[in-house]
């Protein structure tokens, strides 16, 4: 294991908390490689858990901690205190910073304060194409974070060549499944032949010997927006021989469909309304409510019925299936002219 992941899930723990103030949480399965993530709620409560009192002049004492995660987390605290004198503290140990792991989670909390030097580091060490395909997909993701926070200052399309080469050069399927994960969130950041690209690959691994990574691509294509990709999508649920594989493929269909149908002439797209339609009565739960919520979108009213059926029919109504029977009962009653006022007598 490289250095850098020694402290990742902790780095991303606190770009999550730095962005929505929320409690951070890492998604990474506990394993061997990936040990057990403590859960805080604030880098304060973190810091103190490692006997680092936080105070002002401690907290920029901690930037020069002999722990790499402390030093990290100080700088964090230090970038959300606000503190001019924090603040340079944080930008002079990032500048004199060796270790990777802990130069990472200074640079991230000094874009969080607007420091467009630590932007360009973030990307340039991202391009570099000196990291492996695990570490380069973390960072990825920090800098998709970072990029919530401060879309002018960062963008994780700048990670987009390398991404491309590895999934070009990869032979794990883990791995090709990892690249993945990050491309929804750079295909809108880059040149159209990059994205046209990333299209493509994640269209080619639809037929991957491994469903797991046929999954993530079907799942992919849909959060990309890739309309072109539908009919490719309905071929890979024809070939699933799993149920609920097909079904996931379903889903991804049935997101994407609301969208283009916007560029379809009426009659067809009134076609697609009805085979959506007959998705009511699919036996998969997921599938019906997916076929709802696509009905919602493309603003079916003649659906509503169908919908309150489905809504009836299901043993736990999620709070979409409500909202997108609100949606549709909305567009009707604009739809509806208002009763003449009676005339006075």
């Amino acid at each position: 294991m490289t250095k850098i992941n020694a402290t990742k899930i902790i780095i991303l723990c606190a770009v999550i908390l730095s962005i929505f103030q929320l409690v951070a949480q890492n998604n990474t399965p506990c394993d061997s490689n990936h040990p057990c993530p403590m859960r805080f709620t604030s880098f304060v409560e973190a810091l103190r858990e490692r006997g680092i009192d936080t105070s002002q002049s401690s907290l920029i004492a901690a930037l020069s901690n002999g722990d790499p995660s402390v030093r990290s987390l100080a700088a964090h605290q230090l970038a959300e205190n606000r503190k001019a004198d924090g603040i340079l503290a944080v930008r002079n140990a990032f500048l004199n910073e060796k270790n990777t792991s802990a130069r990472v989670g200074m640079a991230l909390a000094l874009v969080s304060a607007g420091f467009p030097d630590a932007a360009n580091y973030l990307e340039t060490m991202c391009s570099g194409a000196s990291l492996p395909v695990d570490d380069t997909v973390h960072l990825i993701q920090d800098i998709e974070m970072a990029e919530r926070s401060n879309p002018k200052l960062i963008s994780a399309g700048k990670c987009a060549d390398v991404v491309l080469a590895a999934l070009d050069s990869v032979s794990e399927d883990y791995q090709r499944r990892e690249l993945l994960s990050v491309l929804p969130s750079m295909v809108h950041d880059v040149p159209k032949d990059k994205a046209d690209r990333m299209v493509m690959d994640a269209q080619n691994l639809l037929g991957s010997n491994s469903i797991t990574t046929r999954m993530r691509a079907s799942n992919v294509l849909a959060d990309m927006g890739s309309t072109a990709s539908m009919d490719l999508i309905r071929s890979a649920m024809d070939r699933e021989t799993d149920p609920f594989m097909r079904a996931r493929h379903q889903n991804n269909y049935l997101k994407l469909l609301p969208q283009a149908i916007q560029a379809m002439p009426k009659d067809q797209a009134n076609q697609k309304i009805a085979e959506v339609q007959n998705l009511l009565t699919a036996d998969i739960p997921t599938v019906r409510i997916a076929a709802c919520h696509a009905l919602a979108q493309m603003g079916s009213t003649a659906s509503i019925e169908l919908i309150r059926n489905e809504i009836q029919r299901e043993a736990f109504v999620p709070t979409s299936l409500r909202t997108d029977l609100s949606t549709l009962e909305k567009l009707q009653q604009q739809a509806t002219p208002a009763a003449p006022a009676n005339a006075p007598h």
